[in-house]
């Protein structure tokens, strides 16, 4: 059975390392956050402005429907479990 050899100075080295590969991960991590979650880029053209817009609330609205019926779904579900509950009492 082979022992590990752990002396303080390698344990030092190993430390420094993955301090060194932590601060690299940070770093990667909000450029990206920076990346992703920067506003768009202005555009001067007045069209493009109107294009923008109506494309926010094609989304909104989109994520409202998809909300309601979900809620609705779920509340079918929910409510047919409480009734099968009930007819067993």
């Amino acid at each position: 059975m082979k022992q590990n050899c752990y002396t303080p100075e390698l344990l030092q080295k190993k430390l420094q390392t993955l301090h060194a590969r932590l601060d690299e991960n940070k770093a990667s991590i909000a450029e990206q956050w920076h990346t992703l979650f920067a506003p768009p880029a202005e555009s001067g053209s007045k069209l493009q402005h109107w294009m923008n817009q109506a494309d926010r609330a094609i989304a909104v609205y989109d994520g409202v429907m998809l909300g309601y019926k979900l809620l609705r779904r779920f509340n079918g579900t929910i409510n047919r479990w409480t009734h099968k509950n009930r007819r067993r009492r």
